[in-house]
């Protein structure tokens, strides 16, 4: 991390961390609860961290930062990246399909208008992700929604950015995250895994609009964004060990994912890492596994919410300096 510290660095922390001396605030997540106060680029998300995990995550740009609001978005701008949060509250998105079009239209204008830019990653949070029969599953009709979008604003299926999607509790906010940059990215697929966008039919009427990761290329060293990963080899969810193979399964897919990158797959070099957990309980399971292979010192967060495919259990994402 050391190359990338001159310009960026993440960091998560019980209460909203500090600002380190000469960085700005780019954005950041408030997990935790909806009560607190709260702050244009620091959405809360109402997610419950596990076991006295962190709640909150800052990402600190070295820099100038410019910051305004357009319309539902907010907005900061630095040198190398835009980032822009749109947050909807929970009632506004009974038909989340109409809002997912609405917020992801509006995003995608906005970051449209700074010019050659592109969209490097995608954080999505919304309520009762799972409810609802078959089609009607409010995450695949997020996924028409937000696939719609991209089709109106040009955005290919092979330039879809890394992306989470995640459910919380009923109450809590549709936030959308979105990070662009001006540098190159590079994105990056896994070998074990269809490419979700180019998923078949079984899985909605509208394939998931995302890659797998992502290399961005910035002149003080490299970031690689990973996107939400579960135990899914080709298209097809590996439930049936319980939530212990799970993990073992998605750490596989991160490690192929790594050497896709052409990055050594050693899970310990990422730098900020987020476990989902459906069921809070799973985490005396979990927690071991994932200690053995990311270490006992490395950012990790545990959060209870719920994966987009109801029969899986875990789920993880993560940055790594490069």
């Amino acid at each position: 991390m050391e190359e990338f510290a001159r310009r960026l660095r993440v960091e998560q922390g019980a209460a909203m961390p500090a600002a380190p001396p000469g960085h700005q605030l780019l954005f950041g997540f408030n997990f935790g609860s909806l009560d607190a106060d709260p702050a244009p680029l620091v959405p809360a998300i109402g997610l419950e961290p596990v076991a006295g995990a962190a709640p909150y995550e800052a990402w600190w740009y070295r820099g100038a930062v410019a910051y305004r609001r357009h319309g539902g978005v907010q907005l900061a701008e630095c040198e190398d990246f835009v980032a822009a949060v749109h947050q909807v509250p929970d009632e506004k998105t009974t038909d989340i399909r109409a809002a997912a079009r609405t917020v992801y239209d509006e995003l995608l204008d906005v970051v449209d208008g700074f010019g050659p830019i592109s969209i490097v990653r995608a954080w999505n949070y919304f309520s009762r992700i799972n409810e609802g029969a078959g089609d009607a599953e409010r995450y695949r009709q997020f996924s028409v929604g937000r696939a719609e979008s991209f089709d109106a604003s040009g955005l290919a299926d092979v330039q879809s950015p890394p992306g989470t999607a995640i459910g919380g509790p009923a109450g809590s906010p549709f936030t959308v995250v979105l990070l662009a940059s001006r540098h190159p990215c590079q994105l990056v697929e896994n070998p074990r895994q269809m490419s979700a966008f180019r998923y078949p039919a079984d899985y909605g009427p509208r394939s998931p609009k995302f890659s797998r990761g992502g290399v961005l290329s910035l002149p003080c060293g490299g970031l690689f964004l990973i996107s939400g990963t579960a135990a899914i080899v080709g298209h097809s969810s590996r439930e049936t060990g319980g939530v212990a193979e799970q993990a073992r399964e998605t750490f596989r897919n991160l490690e192929s994912l790594l050497c896709n990158a052409g990055l050594d797959a050693d899970l310990a070099q990422l730098d900020a890492v987020r476990v989902y957990l459906r069921n809070r309980d799973d985490l005396e399971t979990v927690r071991p596994l994932v200690e053995a292979r990311f270490g006992r010192d490395s950012h990790v967060t545990y959060l209870k919410g719920d994966i987009c495919r109801r029969e899986l259990d875990l789920e993880i994402d993560g940055v790594m300096f490069a």
